[in-house]
């Protein structure tokens, strides 16, 4: 672990953030590992975790870790992405949208959850359904965070942060809202899952929910072609 060397706050963070972008999107890091991984103290970890969060750079896990014991599971540290990011992996996926027809309406939606689904089939993160759909959303900058779930009722997870809350009021916004839709559907469906629901909300008023189940549903994940279910890939105006 590393030492109790003098280092500006600056330098520390940098370091903090290019271990916890190493271990991955999915991996999520204790204050420990992170130490370890910086080749700094844990009290100037803790201190430059503290200034990260409050700056939104860094994402607080409090989820137990799957196969974990039981007890208070200890806090695990995500980067966040930015929303240059998250607008620079979509920005393959829009160009491919614009160039097609169907405008802003309930078309182009099915269009766009057809697209993404495509994506998430082929760009799946490791793990279970839960894990990999978890992963995908913390690499998009969604902030994730598990919600309770009845038993046998799968996981549902809430969207904290949406990289475009600005974009979806807009026409054509509701296409985003299906072009992740159709993302971690397949996603889930890559792992052998499925996204037994995906609630969509004004961003600006609360936070989208995504539901995963562990085993997809006979025939696997189907694209909502027909109108009603293009309809339910669209945000609800506030």
């Amino acid at each position: 672990m590393g030492g109790a060397e003098d280092i500006r706050p600056r330098d520390g963070e940098a370091r903090i953030l290019r271990a916890l972008e190493d271990a991955g999107p999915g991996a999520g890091l204790t204050v420990p590992e992170v130490a370890e991984r910086a080749g700094l103290h844990v009290n100037a970890v803790r201190r430059n975790l503290a200034r990260l969060t409050e700056a939104g750079r860094v994402h607080i896990d409090r989820a137990a870790a799957p196969g974990a014991a039981r007890g208070r599971p200890p806090l695990r540290y995500r980067a966040v992405a930015s929303d240059a990011m998250a607008y620079r992996e979509l920005m393959p996926l829009l160009l491919a949208l614009l160039t097609g027809e169907g405008g802003a309406g309930v078309d182009a939606r099915s269009d766009a959850y057809r697209t993404g689904r495509e994506y998430g089939l082929a760009h799946a993160p490791a793990g279970d359904p839960v894990e990999a759909v978890f992963a995908s959303l913390a690499a998009l900058g969604f902030a994730p965070e598990p919600e309770p779930e009845p038993p046998g009722a799968g996981t549902r997870i809430a969207l904290t942060r949406c990289p475009f809350s600005d974009m979806v009021p807009h026409p054509g916004g509701r296409a985003l809202c299906a072009l992740h839709h159709g993302i971690l559907a397949g996603v889930a469906e890559a792992r052998g899952g499925s996204l037994a629901r995906f609630d969509i909300v004004d961003p600006r008023t609360g936070h989208c929910q995504a539901g995963v189940a562990a085993a997809a549903p006979p025939g696997g994940q189907a694209a909502p072609a027909s109108r009603a279910a293009a309809r339910n890939a669209s945000p609800r105006s506030s």
